[in-house]
């Protein structure tokens, strides 16, 4: 039996007769395929497996997503895992970019190892150092951040009720525009135009050093 298939199932919490219903294989062509050394699901399977799980708001999503993380080739889980072409897209703007700002609405779940959020921030923080600040607006975040041993390049807590922070965001300085994406747990979604251009106006008046 294929190791990784099998492992899979049992990860994403899948019997095989659940797995040939959201495939719509048979019963047989899914234990035939499971049984062979090679791996049997394909990464359009694979993807389709994932996006079962969330639509039923399965318990075993972030568990199912690491695994796909550490066991398929890179270029794979960007087509898999729902929002990581987005995150890449951050990536590679945050990689040619002066100045991004993230900004952070309180929410903890989008500091989990699998938030696209927390990839987006340590990825960029990675590429651009100093360049990189993280906007707060309570100050327990700094305790909660020291407790996950986060630490972003610059960490900056800011009272404010702008809408902006409402959802969490990162908004980049690139080629000499800005331009901002947000971040739902799992996906990232750019914003229009003139939406960056009144958020980084907001942000720029919270960039005091702390």
């Amino acid at each position: 039996m294929s190791q990784l298939d099998k492992e899979l199932l049992q990860v994403g919490g899948f019997k095989p007769a659940g797995a040939a219903r959201i495939l719509r294989r048979t019963r047989q062509a899914i234990y035939i395929g499971i049984s062979t050394p090679e791996r049997y699901f394909k990464e359009s399977q694979v993807m389709v497996l994932l996006r079962a799980a969330i639509r039923q708001d399965s318990p075993h999503i972030d568990n199912l997503i690491e695994f796909i993380e550490r066991n398929y080739p890179v270029e794979e889980c960007e087509i898999i895992i729902p929002g990581r072409t987005g995150l890449a897209q951050v990536r590679h703007c945050a990689a040619r970019s002066s100045q991004i700002v993230f900004g952070f609405n309180g929410n903890t779940e989008h500091l989990k190892s699998s938030a696209a959020f927390l990839r987006a921030l340590t990825s960029a923080a990675v590429l651009r150092g100093e360049a990189v600040a993280l906007l707060v607006t309570a100050d327990w975040v700094r305790g909660y951040l020291k407790q996950e041993k986060i630490s972003p390049p610059r960490l900056i807590c800011v009272t404010t009720g702008s809408p902006v922070f409402l959802v969490p965001f990162v908004i980049l300085h690139h080629d000499g525009k800005p331009r901002a994406f947000h971040f739902c747990k799992r996906t990232v979604e750019e914003n229009q135009r003139y939406t960056s251009e009144r958020m980084w106006e907001e942000v720029q008046k919270h960039l005091i050093a702390p």
